[in-house]
């Protein structure tokens, strides 16, 4: 700012000495140039207010008018009452003139401000996003270790990975009964007012639900969560605490954030055999409220975004990009922990002849196959050009996509007026001995090269 302001007093300066040479110069006989309408020192007023603002415009009217007014004094010429209204004039203009600049650059300021928010906004969501992928993982890892069968656990956990809320909570009580052995339990969403309303719940019987509202002065280990703003149960509760009677008892609760402050609720683990209330479902139920909460996070943040990118609602396919980033995410899990993973390529041989009319039933046809053949977990997507799709198949054996490409072809022949087309299949499966998601697609395009006419 000192800076800033060495220049100004610097160019004003500069600017009046060359005016008063001018004015000595080229008109000897008009001190001040007061002949000329309007004045030539109304630029140095005009550029210094509108560059700098209302204090540096107001330093250099009253520099110009000291300048305007002196050189007549010194040149003996009279000074008569319109000169001094001038100099006035310059410091009202100066003064208007340097507020509408304050005013811009403030406007200016505060934008920069809200790009710089939302900048940060941006990178806090993608570090989000970042430790929501680790934290999948580690409940991966977790839940892989217990006696369930290797595609349940898949099916279970990815249904936690949305942007629909709808699903997030009715996923969270399944994988807390699955997997901590929660008999009972259920999500509480805060309101604005502060209190705690049943959103969900799991394992309670119609003829005894859980209750309505959650109030924490009756709940301790509710209550203490929500104080520590952590995962909390029964066996951390004072020994003086008194507990509610039966069947209402929280044993384990977990706070729920939509982001770091704002709570949105808790995920309550209200009956679990006594042997399971140990400190592993402790650290599980803790992974488990931390996912939910990113994931809720996210849901906020891209609130009226469809996650799953689909590119056309006739045949509900997903882009090209997106495929090859779930592609490289089921390839690194199929890696790590050995799990089956196969991939369908169809191309419609003879979609390029038709008209658009007959490609736009075709492809709504194509659509009803696919929903028809394929599973919630399977994914479909556009593949290089338009008229041939990919369909990523986790836990299904290279058999099994045989199964789903006879099912398919067999679909599609069933239907009338399939405008002569022809669906040539390739199909690959994963292998130990690959190493790039790359190679599944290699093996899948050559194995359809072989069955294109």
């Amino acid at each position: 700012m000192i800076r800033r302001h060495r220049h100004f007093l610097v160019e004003t300066l500069l600017a009046l000495a060359g005016l008063v040479i001018l004015n000595w110069a080229w008109f000897p006989e008009d001190p001040g140039m007061t002949e000329l309408n309007p004045t030539p020192y109304w630029a140095v007023i005009l550029l210094m207010a509108a560059r700098y603002g209302t204090g540096p415009g107001l330093v250099a009217a009253a520099l110009t008018a000291g300048t305007y007014l002196g050189i007549r004094a010194v040149a003996g010429a009279p000074l008569l009452p319109g000169h001094f209204i001038t100099g006035l004039l310059f410091h009202g203009v100066a003064l208007v003139l340097g507020e509408i600049q304050m005013g811009y650059a403030r406007r200016i300021e505060d934008l920069e401000i809200r790009f710089q928010r939302l900048r940060e906004k941006h990178e806090a969501l993608e570090a989000h996003y970042a430790v929501t992928s680790q934290a999948k993982a580690a409940l991966e890892e977790r839940i892989v270790a217990q006696p369930d069968t290797v595609q349940t656990l898949y099916e279970a956990a990815s249904r936690l990975i949305t942007l629909d809320l709808d699903r997030v909570y009715p996923a969270a009580l399944e994988l807390t009964a699955r997997f901590l052995g929660a008999t009972r339990s259920s999500v509480y969403l805060r309101e604005e007012n502060g209190i705690l309303r049943l959103h969900r719940s799991h394992g309670w019987p119609e003829e005894e639900p859980a209750p309505p509202v959650l109030d924490p002065r009756r709940e301790p280990v509710a209550a203490m969560a929500l104080e520590r703003r952590a995962v909390v149960s029964l066996r951390d509760l004072p020994e003086d605490t008194v507990l509610p009677p039966p069947p209402r008892r929280c044993l384990l609760c977990a706070p729920l954030f939509q982001d770091r402050d704002r709570l949105a609720g808790l995920l309550c683990v209200d009956e679990i055999p006594f042997v399971k209330l140990n400190p592993t479902a402790l650290r599980l139920l803790e992974i488990l409220a931390d996912w939910v909460s990113r994931t809720l996070h996210q849901a906020q943040a891209y609130q009226g975004v469809r996650e799953r990118m689909i590119e056309d609602e006739t045949t509900g396919a997903y882009t090209q990009r997106y495929f090859q980033q779930r592609l490289a995410e089921e390839f690194e899990r199929a890696d790590r922990y050995g799990l089956i993973l196969s991939l369908l390529l169809v191309k419609v041989e003879g979609y390029g002849g038709l008209a658009s009319s007959a490609r736009r039933d075709l492809l709504a046809r194509l659509g009803s196959a696919f929903r028809t053949v394929l599973r919630n977990v399977d994914l479909l997507a556009r593949y290089r050009t338009e008229d041939t799709f990919a369909v990523l198949l986790p836990m299904t054996t290279a058999e099994g996509v045989r199964i789903v490409r006879d099912r398919l072809r067999r679909v599609m022949a069933s239907m009338e007026a399939n405008h002569g087309v022809r669906l040539c299949m390739g199909t690959a499966t994963y292998s130990p001995r690959m190493r790039r998601p790359e190679e599944l697609q290699e093996r899948a395009e050559k194995d359809l090269e072989r069955h294109r006419p």
